[in-house]
């Protein structure tokens, strides 16, 4: 699928710097690059998006201090139940999404119909503002992360720490009644010497107050790598909002990068078995869309928006004319989305057979199903790519993405004897039944105090004036109890 673009801007000029100059020409030329940095593009947005979809596997020894791959952002990788449940996509989403995705499909290609389109890009390119900030912050603080904890392990940096304090912000209600204002003394006094530290610590200790729980509106805690990202995040979308446009295809990869990549990383499918399926499904909406109807098409071409990914690949400075190939997001999203299963299955079949390792995002394990899975996706691309040039028509990339994909996982499952393990693997987060069914749900061990205070009838008497504010509890049993007992 093709559109043509011309001018002279500054992604233009870029796009004839590098495309369209002696070595191309007389080497791979400009339409093999395309394929080329195409098939770059979106697998560097799949792995980044696998490898920030990874949270700590169930099996998995809590991280600690001491283990030479610790960095403190591993601590991030034990996410609640209920932060996993919210992104999960269940077997009744499964259904749902490819309907709705028609449906906005089905909306776009009518409304481009009766309005014009200049009003449609601009409604959308407005919201898409809003995701630039969001993704941009979330892959830039993913990166810094990433290279700020292998850059600690390779020059073998204390905690593997390199610019990584964390810091809480707390608000909280002032019942001591201090002045308004900031307090500045923690910045001007001097600390550079021991002696300084000294003076500034017992001053501090002076002028700070304990605060107390109840009084603890909020507390939020923050780290290098997001302030840095919020920083960046925000440059970006400025120059997001001030320069793009339809032409400027290194603006809109950009976005589309970090848009696939944090979609990827936030979306959970938490087993095979839906994975297999939703993909079918995508599989065969897409075959109807592009074969079928004339809608996917007219839609990936005339509406400018940046729901795709563009590169050159066909360039002539002397005839101004630059015309574009393109590759729809969801054909990076969707088949990403099992090749980051397939990562975070890996990390688990690691700890499966290593029980006594602990979980770190630098401990090294074998990503076999990872691995593979990228390499049948890039031969799905090929084919893929190999079809719209022998064609000359656009193709549903998913009509080979997907056959693709499955047959390497698979495949690597029957080979490594994996298919009932892989079959059985599952990241879905079953209810917890209360703390009275403790015997045949998880186990948990209570202190005699918390029983006391939780429990609705507490199996002895407690008098108020025996607890004093360490919780150290007197008891009083009756003499039956005292019997028992």
């Amino acid at each position: 699928m093709n559109s043509t673009n011309s001018g002279w801007d500054i992604s233009d000029r870029i796009t004839y710097l590098l495309f369209d100059n002696q070595l191309i020409n007389e080497t791979i030329g400009t339409p093999i690059l395309c394929e080329i940095l195409t098939i770059i593009l979106a697998v560097v947005t799949i792995i980044i998006g696998a490898h920030s979809s990874i949270i700590q596997p169930i099996n998995a020894i809590d991280p600690t201090k001491s283990s030479q791959y610790f960095h403190s952002s591993d601590i991030d990788g034990k996410k609640s139940d209920e932060k996993i449940k919210e992104n999960q996509i269940t077997w009744s989403m499964v259904i749902i999404l490819p309907i709705m995705a028609s449906i906005s499909l089905i909306s776009m290609y009518y409304y481009s119909k009766k309005l014009n389109n200049g009003s449609l890009e601009m409604f959308m390119n407005k919201y898409l503002i809003i995701m630039s900030f969001i993704s941009s912050s979330f892959v830039i603080n993913y990166l810094f992360n990433a290279i700020n904890r292998n850059l600690g392990l390779k020059f073998s940096i204390k905690g593997n720490n390199l610019m990584d304090d964390r810091f809480s912000i707390t608000l909280s209600k002032d019942n001591e009644i201090h002045p308004i204002g900031l307090d500045v003394l923690n910045v001007t006094l001097p600390d550079k010497t021991d002696r300084e530290k000294i003076i500034k610590e017992e001053r501090l200790k002076e002028l700070r107050n304990d605060i107390l729980i109840d009084d603890q509106i909020v507390n939020y805690y923050i780290s290098y790598g997001q302030i840095i990202s919020i920083i960046l995040a925000i440059i970006f979308t400025i120059i997001y909002y001030k320069y793009n446009n339809n032409k400027n295809w290194i603006l809109n990869n950009i976005f589309g990068l970090m848009v696939v990549s944090m979609g990827i990383s936030n979306t959970s499918i938490p087993n095979f078995q839906i994975c297999s399926i939703f993909l079918i499904l995508f599989f065969l909406y897409d075959i109807y869309f592009v074969f079928f109807t004339e809608i996917m098409v007219k839609v990936a071409t005339e509406i400018e928006i940046p729901a795709k990914f563009i590169l050159p690949n066909t360039v002539s400075k002397g005839e101004s004319l630059i015309k574009m190939s393109i590759l729809g997001l969801g054909d990076v999203a969707l088949p990403g989305s099992l090749i980051a299963l397939c990562l975070r299955f890996d990390l688990f079949k690691f700890h499966q057979l290593n029980k006594d390792k602990e979980f770190h995002y630098l401990q090294p394990y074998d990503k076999r199903y990872f691995i593979n899975s990228i390499i049948g996706y890039i031969i799905g691309l090929i084919i893929t790519v190999r079809f719209v040039k022998y064609t000359g028509n656009g193709q549903p990339a998913l009509l080979y993405l997907v056959p693709c994909l499955l047959i390497s996982v698979y495949g690597t499952a029957i080979y490594l004897g994996d298919l009932k393990l892989l079959w059985s693997y599952n990241e879905i987060i079953e209810e917890t039944k209360g703390a009275e069914d403790d015997e045949e749900g998880d186990k948990f061990e209570y202190s005699e105090e918390t029983k006391i205070l939780i429990s609705d009838i507490p199996p002895y008497d407690v008098k108020e004036d025996k607890l004093d504010k360490d919780y150290n509890y007197e008891v009083e049993y009756s003499s039956s109890e005292e019997e028992e007992i």
